[in-house]
């Protein structure tokens, strides 16, 4: 596969190890673990993870989770915010506009 991981065990690189000679992979062990179940099983995380397994996933240019975890109720709800937000580009510094005013006539 054609990914960060698969290039970082490809021989290429120089791969760190700990003093008892396992890898060291720079990512957040809960995350990374499902990124493994998936690549063993294709099993996917749960609904609650998806939004950090899918950033890890993406970092990690693991497209197959990448793409499956795009079909979950929490990525797919996140893009759409994202869109929404893009059509505002002062969505944020509206608000606190809004809020400074509202607590300004309390």
């Amino acid at each position: 596969e054609d990914s960060m991981l698969a290039a970082m065990f490809s021989g290429r690189h120089n791969v760190v190890k700990d003093a008892s000679g396992c890898y060291f992979i720079d990512s957040d062990g809960t995350y990374f673990g499902h990124i493994l179940n998936f690549l063993r099983r294709g099993q996917l995380p749960p609904l609650d993870v998806c939004k950090h397994v899918y950033l890890e996933a993406q970092y990690f240019g693991i497209e197959p989770l990448a793409s499956k975890l795009r079909e979950t109720p929490p990525i797919i709800g996140e893009s759409r915010r994202q869109h929404f937000l893009g059509q505002f580009p002062h969505y944020f510094q509206t608000v606190e506009t809004l809020i400074k005013l509202a607590k300004e006539t309390e």
